[in-house]
């Protein structure tokens, strides 16, 4: 069994503590050791979800996983440095911003 099986198998005891961490905030602020503990679990629960989604890529693909690994990690790093590219040029952005809201307001009434 890989990690993320593992990760994602049926654990009763973890989805009775989410649903009832969960509860407690929406009925009062989160201790800070509920926060971290709640912030842990849904991590596990991402990571999980990251890892189904990288095998389910390669078998498609044909591919070993680490191939799919390496591609994303190299994507994430372009769109790391297209946004940080991005936000030392504020008129660029605002151009984008712009366009990206004639285009949504062209879908609505469309």
């Amino acid at each position: 069994m890989n990690m993320s099986e593992a990760d994602d198998a049926p654990d009763p005891e973890r989805d009775r503590r989410i649903e009832e961490l969960f509860t407690l905030r929406s009925e009062r602020p989160l201790t800070d050791e509920e926060r971290t503990e709640l912030h842990a679990i849904v991590a596990a629960y991402g990571q999980a979800a990251y890892e189904q989604g990288v095998e389910r890529l390669a078998r498609a693909r044909g591919v070993p996983t680490d191939v799919v690994r390496a591609e994303l990690a190299d994507e994430r790093a372009r769109a790391a440095t297209w946004y940080h590219d991005l936000e030392l040029d504020p008129a660029r952005r605002d151009t984008l911003v712009q366009e990206a809201l004639e285009r949504q307001r062209a879908r609505a009434s469309g």
